[in-house]
């Protein structure tokens, strides 16, 4: 008797939300912010030599290129956290949905990132049109935007 009242006060009592896949795949906690993993709280410890003295390292941070990749795939998971959770709840999800234009914006702000960055070695500038030139040379549609382009900047 004792036993069955225990267990429907467990029952009525509310369980706490685990976290969800895409949060244990992601490392993001409830708030969207990482969490601290075991190697950064050793990094962030003193350390030691062998006989136990101090080991001074300057710690660097991270530099614009690297905080802006982070942020890019952030946002990234973000969204493909947001359309997972969208699916579950509403079984399907329309093509014209907002959910999947953020998505695919997130996505093409990251390829776009990458490509500029892979271009900077070849025109030695991170601009629209560098970028441009190198897809006019397998898009034939690029390649009628590059020389109206062109056509407008020469006048």
């Amino acid at each position: 008797m004792l036993n069955s009242v225990e267990r429907n006060r467990r029952s009525r009592q509310p369980r706490t939300r685990r976290g969800s896949v895409v949060d244990w795949i992601n490392g993001l906690s409830d708030n969207n912010s990482s969490q601290s993993t075991e190697w950064e709280k050793v990094c962030s410890s003193p350390r030691l030599t062998r006989h136990g003295s101090v080991v001074s390292v300057d710690e660097c941070e991270p530099d614009d290129l690297t905080k802006h990749r982070n942020q890019l795939l952030t946002a990234l998971k973000r969204e493909v956290k947001v359309i997972m959770e969208e699916a579950v709840t509403k079984r399907q999800i329309d093509l014209n949905s907002p959910y999947v234009t953020s998505l695919c914006v997130a996505v093409e702000n990251c390829l776009m990132d990458g490509l500029r960055r892979r271009l900077l070695g070849l025109f030695g500038s991170r601009t629209s049109l560098a970028l441009l030139h190198t897809i006019a040379k397998t898009c034939p549609v690029a390649e009628q935007v590059l020389i109206k382009t062109l056509e407008t900047n020469s006048q």
